[in-house]
This record gives structure tokens, sequence and C-alpha cells, in this order.
């Protein structure tokens, strides 16, 4: 293990300054059209408040509050927050998806140290200082995350997951249910719904999967891109930061109830851009689901859900119950799917109930 202090060269950013100012724009014949995709109306104001007013160094600086280190998991490197409350009332594992970051869980990490809980926040393999693997899978990863927290001390834990996160979470339940005291999810894992008997479904269940699909024919576009040409579309990633924000900000406006903040989302993409993980991450829609050693089966381990109302889907508890031992099931009153970055209070509450019961 060693410890990682981020330090962006003046280099890297001099150089992301030069592709700011020479970026080009797509012609369009109506400025505020977005049901295409992000507006060039708001990219233009980011870029300009990047080149403005964003504050890189003071960013910087409140990451580096945080403890960060970089462990050896199998011959590859992981890195990952680790905070550790005096009270030790048990531990929290936050896994993050795509196309966020650990930033996903920067405002809860404090609020979750206080009331007595250790966390630790890993950056998934190849995302910003994690080390891509040669495989991908969410059971790699797993066993992966359930390696560094062994080597950390603990024995026992809890996960929270998001997005691909919910994934990886629901795989550790599967493969280490000795070690996984509790599971707290903002989602069910899509891939459930592949091993469905749907002669069963209730109607609450089949008005379900037809949000996911009409979500799917009209938003889904990124997902179909990613699980079969991720490295066509990583040359954007790699080369030009307009192009790997406006792929993410996106997203992000779109799937949270208010927009996520243009701080959030530049320092989003800055974790991309000065690590060039815009492929190895991607890598993930391609392989995650891949054939091989993921488990299978229901999820004994005790699972709280809590669905905040702006989610890309709102599950009913009965499709959930399918696949997981659901012992909870909330409805935070606002929200959507970076819950921890959107409405930290929220959800410091929901899991703090969840984990006291």
């Amino acid at each position: 293990m060693r410890d990682l202090y981020i330090d962006v060269s003046h280099e890297v950013l001099e150089d992301l300054k030069v592709r700011l100012r020479g970026a080009r724009f797509p012609v369009v014949l109506d400025e505020q059209e977005n049901n295409a995709g992000i507006s060039v109306e708001f990219m233009k104001n980011l870029v300009d408040y990047w080149l403005t007013e964003y504050d890189w160094a003071a960013h910087q600086k409140i990451l580096n509050s945080y403890r960060h280190s970089i462990y050896t998991i199998q011959g590859k490197e992981l890195h990952a927050l680790h905070e550790q409350s005096p009270r030790n009332l048990g531990t929290v594992l936050l896994i993050h998806g795509w196309p966020d970051s650990f930033l996903r869980y920067i405002p809860v990490i404090h609020p979750l140290v206080e009331a007595g809980y250790n966390v630790v926040v890993p950056s998934l393999p190849g995302f910003a200082f994690s080390e891509q693997l040669e495989k991908h899978t969410v059971a790699d990863i797993a066993e992966r995350l359930h390696t560094l927290m062994k080597q950390l001390g603990y024995e026992h834990y809890v996960v929270h997951g998001g997005d691909w996160g919910a994934s990886i979470g629901q795989q550790m339940a599967l493969r280490y249910p000795q070690s996984i005291l509790k599971l707290y999810l903002t989602d069910v894992p899509f891939s459930n719904q592949y091993s469905l008997d749907k002669s069963t479904l209730s109607d609450a269940e089949q008005d379900y999967l037809n949000r996911v699909a009409r979500w799917s024919q009209v938003e889904g576009g990124y997902y179909m891109l990613l699980s079969t040409k991720p490295l066509t579309v990583s040359y954007g990633f790699a080369d030009s930061p307009v192009f790997l924000a406006a792929f993410m900000a996106e997203k992000m406006q779109s799937w949270s109830e208010n927009g996520i903040s243009r701080d959030s989302i530049i320092a989003n993409t800055m974790l991309y851009w000065i690590t060039n993980t815009g492929h190895s991450a991607a890598r993930i829609y391609r392989e995650a689901l891949g054939a091989g050693n993921i488990q299978r089966g229901r999820v004994e381990v005790p699972t709280a859900f809590a669905i905040f109302p702006h989610d890309i889907s709102n599950p009913p508890r009965e499709y959930a119950e399918r696949f997981f031992n659901v012992v909870r099931f909330t409805h935070p009153e606002r929200g959507g799917h970076f819950a921890g970055l959107e409405e930290p209070e929220l959800f410091v509450q929901d899991l703090l109930e969840f984990l006291a019961a």
C-alpha cells in the first residue's frame, strides 16, 4: 500500500486549456434542442465556465483532504479512500458506477464517519487511479473489492452500490454472504430481468419492465455503443475534453432530478481526463456481464432499497424481492440516479436508519 496525493501537473492543465480554447461545436438549427443530446448552449456555457471560473486547484485540495491510497490486489493497483471513525460501529463499502467516480460519495463520507462508521470508497478497476484488469466482469471486480476489505482488516462489512455498483454489490453478496452483513442499493441491477419467468409477472412488474423498455429505446443508445464498440468512441474520450464532458454531462443531467452542478460535472470529467481512463472505464459495458465466474441465485443477505424518484427506473418491491431478501424498501422524497451526490442528507439518513435496524 502507498499513499496517493493528487497533483496534476502544470503541463497537463495547460494542454487541457489549449484543447478547450480550440473546441469546435456542432452546427444546429435550434440552439435549445436537447432531445438529440446535451444542448450546444449548455456545452458552450460549461466550457466557458471551465476556462474562466472553475478552480481545479481548489477542488484538488478538497479531494486531498481525504485519505487516498493505492493497494496492490492480485498484482493490480486499486485506488481507494479510507476514512475511519473512532467509534467504529461498523464499516461501509460504497461502490460507484458509470459515468461517475468516487466523487459520487464525497458528500457522504464525513457524515457517515461522524455517525460512527468506517468508510471505504474504491475507484473501480479502470476508473480514475485504479489499474484496469485483463478481465472486467462484475465477478472479478467483486473479488478484488472483497480482497481489499480483508486487506484493510474488515472481515465483516456493509455494501452499498448504485448503477454498476449495484451489480457488483449483488455479486459480492452472492459470493461472500458470510462477510456481507447488509446490502444497501439504489436500484435493482438491470441484468436480473434476463432471468425472469415473464409468465409470473404481476401487473406492477410488467408495467415496470415496459417503462424500462421504453426508456431503453429513447435513452439507451449509449449502452449499445459502449457494449459493442467502446474503443471507437474512446478516441473522443482520450483526445477531446469537450467530447468527454458532453458524453458524461448528458447522462448526469438527464438521470438526476435537478441536474448536477457545473463544478461536479467538470471535476468528474477531470478525473477521467487526467488519468486517460475514458476507454478503460467504458470497457465495463462490454465485459462486465460476460460468461464465466458470475454467481447466480437469490441474495439472502438482508437488503434495503432506496428508490429515489428521479432515478432511471422505479421498480416495485415485489420485483426486487424476486432476487433479494428485501427487509426495507423506501422512496426518499427527492433525488435521482446519483443520490449520494444529489441529496447527501437524504441518502445518509436512509442508510443510517438501515444500519441501525
